[in-house]
């Protein structure tokens, strides 16, 4: 529990100094107090839900729907029908939960390590472009993206190559930012979409870098 609630305080608290998707303060329902009937409970207060433990009240898929901009793999889709829920319902995470998750259909249908880091950085920028286009997310991003890539260049080659879904390289640093500043340069919503589109096409036929 106090694990959970120490990650939770540094990524709201702390997140907008460095994060890949920092939500502001404003744009969730994360500081409004639990309902007296949910406080006995073991439950803590979240931003975000996550695709392999998250479940909603039937209405909302239905009302909100996931973003069909997202394609084959479509990594972090999750996270962005849950902020968007999370922006007019309250998330809670409880911790007695028991959950069982069969990861063997994920494993074989998720990307290679190039397109895995590409989309990391690149999904999550579409996210902010098209939910909160605001300097404080953006610098946030940023910044982490930054320092990753400082983190790479200090790391040893051999370690970069074995870790390039995180770590990634200098070739695929320079590719993501170039997709980032383009998404940050749309105007209008179908732009961002048809860019957004365009480049995850471009991702799934990368040859590994």
């Amino acid at each position: 529990k106090y694990t959970r609630l120490i990650k939770n305080y540094i990524r709201h608290y702390l997140g907008r100094f460095a994060q890949r998707i920092h939500i502001p303060a404003d744009q969730t329902k994360l500081h409004e107090p639990l309902t007296p009937e949910l406080r006995k409970f073991p439950i803590i207060h979240i931003d975000r839900l996550w695709g392999a433990n998250m479940n909603y009240r039937t209405e909302l898929i239905y009302n909100s729907g996931f973003d069909e901009n997202f394609q084959r793999y479509g990594l972090f889709e999750d996270v962005d029908f849950s902020v968007r829920v999370g922006k007019t319902h309250k998330l809670v995470c409880r911790l007695d939960a028991l959950i069982t998750h069969d990861d063997s259909l994920g494993q074989s249908t998720r990307p290679k390590d190039a397109q895995y880091f590409l989309a990391s950085w690149v999904n999550a920028a579409y996210i902010i472009e098209k939910l909160f286009p605001c300097q404080e997310s953006r610098d946030a991003y940023q910044r982490f993206f930054d320092l990753v890539r400082l983190f790479s260049a200090a790391s040893p080659q051999q370690l970069r190559e074995r870790k390039i879904r995180t770590l990634g390289n200098s070739q695929l640093f320079d590719m993501a930012q170039e997709f980032v500043t383009e998404l940050q340069r749309c105007q209008k919503q179908e732009e961002l979409g048809d860019k957004f589109r365009q480049f995850q096409s471009q991702i799934s036929t990368l040859s590994a870098i």
